[in-house]
């Protein structure tokens, strides 16, 4: 098959991957509307994430760059999301920076707030 007949059929696959993923896009912004918990909403949008994710893995694994280094990148990129997500969880005391999180102790300096402003 020459490179001209590859071409639309290329051309092709790229319309239906760009429908698929504005599809699951979508899917993701009508979760925001949704009245449901916050962890139900943070675990659905992280298994929209991954499938995202997973189909634009799939659909370019081939182009330019060795298999391995693709999941060695893909790796990665899901290793530092996870370690951002439990920073929260270490800040305690951070020994990087020399600080450490005072906002329990602020919160239980303030006083509490008067309903209704006073009345």
């Amino acid at each position: 098959m020459s490179q001209s007949h590859e071409v639309p059929a290329m051309v092709e696959v790229y319309k239906k991957l760009f429908v698929l993923l504005v599809s699951v896009t979508a899917l993701g912004i009508v979760l925001t509307v949704l009245h449901m918990p916050i962890a139900v909403t943070i675990i659905i949008s992280l298994i929209i994430i991954g499938v995202k994710g997973k189909i634009v893995f799939d659909s370019f694994k081939h182009l330019l760059l060795g298999k391995n280094i693709l999941i060695l990148v893909f790796g990665l990129t899901i290793f530092f999301f996870l370690v951002i997500l439990l920073l929260p969880f270490f800040n305690h005391e951070n020994p990087i920076t020399g600080t450490r999180d005072i906002s329990k102790e602020i919160q239980a300096q303030e006083p509490a707030a008067e309903e209704h402003h006073g009345h």
